[in-house]
């Protein structure tokens, strides 16, 4: 919850995000008739074999694209996806409601959906992280296992800081920790940081300590979003964890 200027506790909007599906379809019946069994399209827009709606958009291809696609990957996408992105005729952009994990997991069956229809992977707008079909379908297999948080949560580095983004996907906050500097050290601690925050259950609060005998204790400290104006797809309306290090020696 936010508060207004007159100190009433504010309901947060579920954000809206949206899914950028690149794919080679030459006439809108190709895609339609690849769709999987109980899925269709309405007027309205995607409508999954549960009943769940989504928006639907097409945006014709561009130049820059696929290489921002590219760089946007954790996981290498296979020769056959990335053959199809660079020659990509138009995005299939898929819009629905994140703001909890059970939100998450339909917004991933409707990229899966589209996918099977024949999309070459998927790009999220309020991540800005990408995966191949293949590695989208991997994740959507393990959606219970962590699959949902690595399908929308991407680390961006600086010089002095490690910060998520993508966590309001899930309806909960993004986090930033100070560098050491080690790449690899700094994603696992704020990755374990935040699937603790995930799917332990746990609920914390401002001052409080989290850590364990393997990664650094943090005192942890809440923070409203100010790296993206409040309009912007990455912009994370329930704030962010700043977490301070307090025994840097136990490293």
């Amino acid at each position: 919850m936010r508060k207004s200027e007159n100190d009433e506790p504010k309901a947060i909007q579920a954000p809206e995000v949206t899914m950028r599906i690149p794919g080679t379809w030459n006439r809108p019946e190709e895609f339609y008739e690849g769709l999987p069994r109980g899925c269709r399209c309405t007027e309205n827009g995607l409508v999954l074999a549960d009943g769940a709606e989504f928006e639907l958009n097409v945006l014709p291809a561009d130049e820059q694209f696929p290489e921002i696609f590219a760089g946007s990957c954790p996981k290498l996408p296979t020769e056959d996806e990335r053959e199809r992105v660079e020659n990509y005729k138009v995005n299939i952009c898929v819009t629905g409601r994140g703001g909890s994990i059970a939100a998450a997991k339909q917004l991933m069956a409707a990229a899966a959906a589209v996918m099977t229809a024949g999309g070459a992977g998927v790009f999220i707008d309020n991540s800005g992280i990408a995966h191949g079909a293949s590695d989208w379908r991997a994740l959507f297999d393990s959606a219970d296992d962590g699959g949902v948080y690595w399908a929308f949560v991407m680390a961006v580095r600086s010089e002095e800081e490690v910060y998520s983004m993508g966590m309001h996907v899930l309806g909960l906050r993004d986090a930033v920790i100070p560098s050491t500097g080690n790449a690899e050290f700094d994603s696992r601690t704020l990755h374990s940081f935040l699937g603790y925050t995930a799917f332990s259950g746990a609920q914390l609060k401002d001052g409080e300590l989290v850590g364990d005998v393997v990664l650094p204790t943090f005192r942890v400290y809440s923070q409203t979003d100010d790296r993206a104006p409040e309009t912007a797809p990455m912009f994370n309306p329930y704030g962010r964890w700043r977490l301070e290090r307090i025994d840097i020696e136990r490293n």
